[in-house]
């Protein structure tokens, strides 16, 4: 019987498995509201100090899995190059113009699914690969609106409670997804496209509108057999998943370290767009007018908002050039 298991082992295809939880605010990952995910971290490398470049999903993960301007190089198109079978199972029809290069792309045709349903599809692709595999779950879950499943509903149904809802639900979903990955002895991504705004701002309970670091700050698990357990502080961002699952794949062109730090002092983003209401005085309305912003490793900030004057830590404002 061990023997069997070893030969198991050691004859497994490589996988790599990415699950994005869409709002999920790195406060969030705490062993009451999300003890999946916090497992998950107590198992690999928990990066306290990870950014979204962008505070909006669509163009936080296409900046996420495409290196470079439009059209640029999607990570799936390299993998795919070297064999490795790619695949994308995520449970909002806003993301279906996204595909990113995945071979496999399962998307609802109109509005969202529930968290359940596309880990169960996950669950079924990932059982049906016999090569190396790389799979994206992106579940809409805990995004707005916040609208929980009654086992995960509090008493006094706040949107704030609510939220806390669905962070829990989002968890208690992805319980199987994760317990069938490392049971293949597969990389594990566990992270967020962007974080949310509950009180702290005018405009609540959103976050396309916001640089704060609520917002651009996210959760970020690396877990598998090659990840040693730790915490660390080293700022990181969603961006440099791409040269680390390229390294895990054995088809990054120089080795580089795994979300290693690389003499990075701050982090460059923007928000998802300007609003003549949640962004006093920006312009242009939409993208064009979307604050920039600098966080520093050491908790400084600069924010640049178009049509205002910049304000924050001024030694920062150089990085914005």
């Amino acid at each position: 019987m061990l023997l069997a298991l070893l030969l198991s082992c050691a004859t497994s295809a490589p996988g790599i498995l990415v699950v994005t939880l869409d709002g999920m605010r790195a406060d969030y990952l705490h062993p009451d509201r999300s003890p999946n995910a916090w497992s998950l971290g107590e198992k690999g490398q928990v990066f306290q100090n990870a950014w979204t470049p962008v505070g909006d999903c669509l163009p936080a993960m296409q900046a996420t899995f495409v290196k470079g301007e439009a059209p640029g190089l999607a990570l799936a198109d390299s993998l795919n190059a070297a064999g490795w079978a790619t695949g994308a199972i995520v449970s909002s029809a806003e993301l279906s113009g996204l595909e990113l290069g995945f071979e496999h792309w399962d998307a609802p045709a109109n509005g969202e699914r529930g968290a359940e349903q596309s880990v169960a599809l996950a669950q079924a692709w990932m059982q049906s690969q016999t090569g190396p595999w790389m799979l994206w779950v992106h579940l809409n879950d805990p995004q707005a609106p916040y609208v929980p499943d009654g086992r995960f509903v509090r008493p006094e149904a706040t949107p704030k409670s609510n939220y806390v809802g669905e962070v829990r639900q989002a968890d208690a979903a992805i319980s199987p997804l994760l317990d069938l990955a490392q049971e293949k002895r597969a990389q594990i991504v566990l992270m967020s496209d962007h974080g949310q705004v509950m009180e702290e701002e005018t405009c609540t309970y959103q976050h396309e509108h916001s640089s704060a670091p609520m917002v651009m700050r996210v959760p970020l698990i690396i877990q598998g057999p090659s990840i040693r357990p730790g915490v660390s502080d080293d700022m990181v961002g969603l961006t440099d998943l791409y040269d680390t699952v390229q390294t895990w794949a054995g088809v990054a062109s120089e080795t580089k370290g795994v979300l290693e730090r690389r003499g990075r002092s701050h982090w460059v983003g923007r928000s998802g767009s300007c609003s003549a209401e949640c962004n006093p005085g920006c312009t242009p309305l939409g993208p064009q007018g979307a604050d920039r912003v600098v966080y520093g490793e050491n908790g400084g900030m600069y924010r640049d908002r178009p049509g205002t004057m910049g304000f924050g830590d001024a030694m920062l404002a150089g990085a914005l050039d």
